[in-house]
């Protein structure tokens, strides 16, 4: 049997080769996983010195970058495409309570195409704690990457972490009531592509809602949350026969869906009822204005940073008793000018 390499190593402890990498040159990783990959390597008698010249240099630089960590006075914020993100001004009401009492806030934008795993990592370890935005990495990288006390989920519910994300069922219900109210029977969703834990969930109780009501739902897949994209989801929309309203993910997309319908002829809402799955201010300059599924992302931000902070006062106070919080915050719903009754 050949020199043993890294990708035995992370198949033995059942992380990722980049992850067996970093726990090994003294990289930001959890140290539970940092123990079982040198324990691993050790055992497969791999060479740790090339990684990492002595165990206890390794354990002096892991000191340092805690010491760093706990006096940096800094809470990192990860979005998920930041582009993307409508609302602004929910960023700044974070940056500007976390300065408030102290604490500064360093900024990563997590592209579709970015190194995900490894920005996060530096991340952990340059920052006190961390908020995640609809974070895109797997269950099994945020347990090796992240500190469950230190992270707090927005967007998403991660099991072992606290979170607060949305309860979809609530929003989905307003939405599809107030379409068959007015005689909707037929109506269109327009899916993301990629595998959002928001998107995902969202579709799902569409599904069930639409059934319950006795309606019948067209999918429509493989959208951006993009103007662009919403062009591209009206033309899909235009050869389904019988479509009477639609579901759009977001209100950029829906904005663009508007337009591309009304360069076609088709008349909104007096042909097609449209309704926006999330609001902000690009609802209310769309003309028509957006009926929209209000996801209270203030308030959501709020609640998240208020966690966090908590869970930092109780590492402060060399507190390890702690169980994960869970928050699901029901959606409302505005009704604007983009939905009316069925056209008889």
């Amino acid at each position: 049997m050949g020199q043993p390499i890294l990708q035995d190593i992370a198949d033995r402890v059942g992380v990722s080769v980049s992850t067996a990498s970093r726990a090994l040159s003294g990289k930001p990783v959890r140290e539970s996983t940092r123990r079982k990959v040198v324990a691993a390597a050790r055992e497969l008698g791999y060479d740790i010195e090339a990684s990492q010249t002595t165990s206890a240099d390794g354990a002096h630089r892991q000191t340092v970058e805690t010491s760093a960590r706990a006096s940096s006075k800094r809470i990192g914020l990860a979005v998920s495409k930041l582009a993307d993100f409508f609302e602004m001004s929910t960023l700044v009401a974070v940056t500007e309570t976390m300065q408030r009492i102290g604490y500064g806030v360093q900024l990563i934008d997590l592209e579709p195409d970015a190194p995900a795993e490894e920005l996060v990592a530096r991340l952990a370890g340059e920052c006190d704690g961390m908020l995640l935005l609809s974070s895109p990495l797997t269950d099994r990288a945020i347990r090796e990457i992240c500190d469950p006390m230190r992270t707090v989920f927005v967007g998403r519910k991660v099991e072992g972490f606290s979170s607060v994300f949305l309860d979809e069922n609530s929003g989905v219900r307003l939405a599809l009531r107030h379409l068959a109210s007015l005689g909707h029977r037929r109506v269109a969703y327009t899916s993301l592509s990629g595998s959002f834990w928001s998107n995902s969930t969202k579709a799902e109780s569409i599904e069930h809602e639409a059934q319950e009501l006795g309606m019948e739902l067209v999918v429509l897949h493989g959208f951006e949350t993009t103007y662009s994209s919403g062009l591209n989801a009206a033309d899909a929309l235009l050869v389904e026969p019988d479509v009477t309203a639609v579901l759009a993910h977001d209100e950029m997309l829906a904005c663009g869906l508007v337009n591309r319908l009304v360069e076609r002829g088709v008349r909104v809402p007096q042909d097609v009822s449209v309704v926006s799955m999330s609001d902000s201010s690009i609802a209310t300059i769309s003309r028509p204005a957006l009926t929209a599924v209000d996801s209270r992302q203030g308030r959501m931000m709020h609640t998240a940073c208020t966690m966090l902070l908590s869970n930092l006062a109780l590492i402060d106070q060399g507190m390890s008793a702690w169980s994960a919080e869970h928050i699901a915050f029901p959606e409302a719903f505005t009704l604007r000018a983009s939905t009316g009754p069925v056209r008889q």
